[in-house]
């Protein structure tokens, strides 16, 4: 069992006196979507790029050249991606960072579990289609190298409970030899899951989280997101709570660090009534599995990070998670006696109840001994994000209780909300406010991340420039009153010289409103 059980530091600093003040976020406007799951703005040609979904799947192209009125130019369609299968979903988009004009899409065909994924391609200044290439099973995420050479693609090769299991991967599509965008046709795509020769040596999968008891690493590791670090690309393993790293140069996955456990207080229950965190004695051994979706990175005095956001999850046909009152029936597993009359001790004869653990959706794969009983709850997600050192994969920062004790204390009518104003605390049974987004800006020399819960709508803001140390500097309700803006997914930060407000800001895709609304962020003295 492994533990990060570092204290965090609890960021009410954000609303009380500190040396460096806050960050505000203030609304400049909203544009209605016809997807906006995963969006990329380019600051040459001034436009959002934005997965699209509906009657024409593709990519929307948006003129952001004032991003008080956002205009949509025209949509990619990418319906024919597949000869053999039909277009399930466009899942993620990226452009080249060089200038060349080179835009991609992953696509997800459907029985992704026995077709493999595709990525379009197409010209971003004209939006004409260059081409389609073949990846892995099921494109969940892909993203450029930094140097523009190469495309990187997270293949999650999702759980499927019919038919075989696919494998997840990365595809990497080379860049090289790009000399005229029509010659896309021509470009070579590799492959690499997770059997032995393509990992380096020392590299050990041993240990990881499955999700598929029985299975061997390479079926059951899923890789969710993806970004790109010098000649490294970063993988969030979400289902396995791992990042895993891969090499393009040696074309081998040279780390896979485990995310470790958490604990610490949560609200773990949605009939209570009230914003009320459960306290988290070390002898419960009440565990939080990060399992991070999206992931961010950036740099401090030449040292690179990787920021975590832990949203949890479960597999898509729930067969791992049940709630707390719920162990031991219909065949689930159930909590070893022993450790059920210890939890009855550390909090009394109620502990059971729904206002209590009761509720409480917890793995029915984790915390199991040899009998098939549990001996510690784990829940999926950990409410919080966390910094990673991007070299050794050391955790040096968590946000711990931060997000449910900051909504609770100030964003009081959605805390713990699911997607809906005014809904009050109905979420603290499952994964709380859940942790989607993370992304990462610099404002005046100092490094500020941005982290969205999906649920409850609260976007968090933490100087992170000492990693080490860092610090909620503000928090922002996107859901408020009228619930116009629905499940935040995705964030950019566009700095002042990119954009014509000449102000620095954050850019928020809404999964469920399919709304990209922009913000202004403003440095402010705390008195």
């Amino acid at each position: 069992m492994k533990i990060r059980a570092k204290p965090c530091v609890i960021c009410f600093l954000a609303f009380a006196a500190s040396m460096h003040g806050a960050l505000d976020m203030a609304f400049i406007s909203r544009y209605q979507a016809k997807g906006a799951e995963i969006f990329q703005y380019d600051p040459r040609t001034q436009k959002v790029f934005s997965t699209a979904s509906g009657s024409v799947p593709g990519v929307e192209i948006i003129d952001f050249s004032n991003p008080r009125k956002p205009l949509r130019t025209q949509i990619v369609d990418l319906s024919e991606a597949f000869p053999t299968a039909k277009l399930d979903s466009v899942a993620s988009v990226a452009i080249d960072p060089t200038g060349r004009g080179l835009g991609a899409a992953a696509l997800i065909p459907e029985n992704s579990n026995v077709n493999p994924g595709r990525v379009g391609l197409f010209d971003m200044r004209t939006g004409a289609l260059l081409g389609f290439v073949e990846v892995g099973f099921h494109p969940d995420s892909l993203a450029f190298a930094p140097d523009g050479l190469r495309i990187l693609v997270a293949n999650e090769g999702e759980f499927s409970s019919k038919g075989p299991q696919a494998q997840g991967s990365i595809s990497v599509i080379d860049l090289q030899d790009l000399t005229i965008l029509e010659s896309v046709n021509g470009l070579i795509v590799n492959t690499y899951g997770f059997t032995p020769e393509n990992l380096a040596t020392g590299v050990d999968l041993v240990g990881l989280r499955s999700n598929q008891p029985g299975a061997a690493p390479e079926v059951f590791l899923e890789p969710e997101y993806v970004i790109g670090v010098g000649q490294k690309a970063f993988v969030s393993i979400q289902e396995s709570n791992a990042i895993g790293v891969f090499d393009t140069e040696t074309r081998q996955w040279v780390a896979v660090h485990d995310l470790l456990l958490r604990m610490h207080d949560i609200d773990p229950s949605d009939r209570d009534g009230e914003a009320k965190l459960f306290e988290t004695k070390p002898e419960a051994r009440l565990f939080h599995i990060p399992m991070p979706d999206m992931i961010a990175a950036y740099e401090v005095e030449g040292r690179s990070y990787i920021l975590t956001a832990n949203e949890g999850d479960a597999r898509p046909d729930g067969l791992d998670v049940a709630r707390v009152h719920e162990l031991g029936r219909k065949g689930l597993p159930p909590l070893n006696r022993r450790y059920k009359r210890e939890l009855s001790d550390l909090y009394g004869p109620h502990t059971f109840k729904n206002a209590n653990l009761g509720r409480l959706e917890v793995s029915i794969v984790d915390g199991l001994n040899e009998n098939g009983e549990i001996i510690n709850l784990h829940t999926f997600g950990s409410r919080s994000f966390s910094i990673l050192d991007a070299d050794t994969g050391e955790i040096v920062f968590d946000s711990g209780s931060d997000f449910e004790r900051l909504s609770a204390q100030f964003g009081r009518q959605n805390y713990n909300a699911n997607q809906e104003a005014g809904d009050f605390d109905s979420r603290s049974d499952a994964k709380g406010p859940e942790p989607e987004a993370v992304t990462v800006g610099t404002i005046d020399g100092r490094h500020f991340a941005f982290i969205a819960m999906e649920r409850s709508g609260f976007v968090f803001i933490y100087d992170v420039t000492d990693p080490q140390t860092s610090y909620c500097v503000g928090m922002m309700d996107t859901l408020g009153e009228d619930g116009l803006d629905l499940a935040p997914e995705f964030l950019q930060f566009v700095p002042a010289s990119d954009n014509t407000t000449g102000l620095d800001l954050i850019l928020i895709g809404f999964e469920k409103s399919q709304t990209i609304s922009t913000y202004s962020l403003v440095p402010t003295t705390v008195e």
